[in-house]
């Protein structure tokens, strides 16, 4: 199982010389994830060389990943549970983490993220959690960390097989990440080790690394190590970050929010402009038919506060957005 799910379950190069990277916090408003969210993601091969870079900690490290080579491209994104498989078998969860043909279901209370389940819709593997695993806290930064028990199944061509065990995350390390696409500086490393009956045949041992640039929702880099009385496992995905600032991320930089989402009366568009600048706010179907325009002549720097009455609009999902010197953010909106 290549388990490439984000661990939710979701900076490069320091400068040459003797420069040290700032500190990084991810904060729910920076990298909570958030219904519509979209990145590209590519499949990486990596073994216990890789692994062993990535275990590097403590303050400014340089994780020098150039070398990794894409094994090809998948979307990842967040959707609704209605739009995944198993919809109404995770009632609390309230969103859904997809890559490729895996699908983390989450409760997003706004400063944690819980998981539910994991589902692989090909093979039909599936973990549950009847007492959901915590992932992830918000304000987290060096040095935090946090360990939640967990209580579930698995199953595997119809074998059930009980699950019980805690995740420990940790923010071991902040500084620079080079990969094949690019150097960013100021990522913060999270070391998560779930640890799943140990001590029986079922036992199960896995630690991911993830390494985040605060205002980016999902991580650059992400590498597991799973080991079982089966053997040893090892999945790497990454971003491209070349591609950072393109539409896919620049909501990110442009700290474009939608709430509440879904939206059923009114949405709230919050995003922040670097400077005074002209800037068009446009609400599309996925047919690509314009339901809404605002043209910004002027838009001051600073943050930005829209409301858009979305009570007529027919309930699905709606492309929001932001035009400004030639770039465009986007968002996903959904209306109930």
């Amino acid at each position: 199982m290549k388990r490439l799910l984000l661990p939710v379950c979701i900076a490069f190069f320091s400068a040459a010389g003797n420069q040290v990277a700032a500190q990084p916090t991810l904060t729910a408003a920076s990298n909570n994830l958030q219904i519509g969210d979209q990145f590209q993601a590519h499949q990486t091969t990596i073994g216990i060389p890789e692994f062993t870079t990535g275990a590097l900690a403590g303050a400014n490290p340089n994780w020098n990943f150039s070398a990794l080579s894409s094994a090809g491209a998948q979307q990842a994104e967040v959707i609704t549970r209605a739009a995944a498989p198993k919809p109404t078998d995770y009632p609390a969860a309230n969103m859904v983490v997809k890559v490729g043909n895996e699908y983390a279901y989450l409760e997003n209370t706004g400063t944690m993220l819980k998981e539910y389940a994991l589902y692989e819709s090909v093979q039909g593997y599936a973990l549950e959690n009847t007492d959901p695993a915590e992932k992830l806290k918000f304000p987290f930064t060096f040095n935090d960390t946090f360990t939640d028990a967990y209580v579930g199944t698995a199953t595997l061509a119809g074998n059930v097989i009980p699950r019980i065990g805690n995740v420990t995350v940790t923010a071991e390390g902040y500084g620079t990440l080079v990969l094949p696409t690019g150097t960013v500086q100021n990522v913060l490393k999270l070391k998560t080790e779930e640890v799943s009956n140990p001590g029986t045949m079922y036992s199960e041992n896995t630690v991911t690394y993830d390494w985040f640039q605060p205002g980016v929702h999902f991580p650059l880099l992400r590498m597991t190590r799973r080991v079982t009385l089966m053997g040893t496992i090892y999945t790497g995905v990454y971003l491209d970050v070349k591609k950072l600032g393109t539409k896919e991320d620049l909501a990110a930089q442009m700290k474009l929010q939608l709430f509440p989402n879904p939206a059923s009366g009114v949405a709230n568009i919050q995003f922040e402009l670097k400077k005074t600048a002209a800037a068009t706010l446009r609400i599309t179907n996925l047919l690509g038919q314009e339901v809404a325009v605002l043209a910004l002549d002027k838009a001051e720097a600073g943050l930005q506060n829209h409301t858009i009455d979305v009570s007529g609009y027919a309930k699905g999902i709606y492309l929001v957005q932001i035009e400004t010197e030639g770039k465009a953010a986007v968002k996903r909106l959904v209306v109930q």
